[in-house]
């Protein structure tokens, strides 16, 4: 159990320093949520708030890239295979997680099909988070949290949603070109 400590405190601070940089950047509010207040249009016209979502997208891919390797290490440690079929929607998240910011570096100004694209990414991302939550929901777990802590999770992700889906379309988060 030592062995485990050190791994373990280092990505809790980790975490933490992700989420308060993640407040910090978008003025106190989830970069879901932000997305949606400010729209893809305004932040991708100027150029510091593009790099402040890059940089944001960039560093939950990175914390997702650790969990995963503690997801690896988890199923060797039960001698359980991550290769079958009830892992491949999880497999898509992880890879559109990285995917993202991938995509948003190569790509500096914002058209209508990359808005729709990184939508698109942003709502498959969600949807695994979704999966999850409901998933917990489902079955026991060992350490379990609330119930209410994952209904709450679940509102506010559905909410998050609806501003984006609202904002993109009532607003036309699209700039031409």
């Amino acid at each position: 159990m030592k062995n485990e400590a050190i791994p373990i405190i280092a990505v809790l601070l980790w975490e933490t320093g992700i989420y308060f940089l993640s407040a910090h950047m978008s003025d106190n509010e989830d970069l879901l949520f932000w997305i949606g207040i400010r729209r893809l249009s305004t932040i991708y016209g100027k150029e510091s708030a593009r790099m402040i979502f890059v940089s944001a997208m960039l560093c939950f891919a990175i914390n997702h890239l650790i969990h995963f390797v503690y997801i690896v290490l988890h199923y060797r440690y039960q001698q359980l295979s991550l290769l079958k079929p009830g892992n491949i929607f999880g497999a898509i998240g992880y890879l559109t997680i990285v995917a993202l910011p991938v995509y948003l570096l190569r790509k500096k100004f914002l058209t209508k099909g990359r808005c729709i694209t990184i939508h698109l990414l942003l709502y498959a991302t969600t949807l695994m988070f979704l999966a999850t939550y409901l998933g917990r929901l489902s079955k026991e777990l060992p350490f379990p949290s609330p119930a209410l802590f994952y209904y709450l999770c679940l509102l506010l992700i559905l909410f998050a949603i609806a501003i984006n889906v609202l904002s993109f379309l009532l607003k036309k988060d699209v700039r031409n070109g």
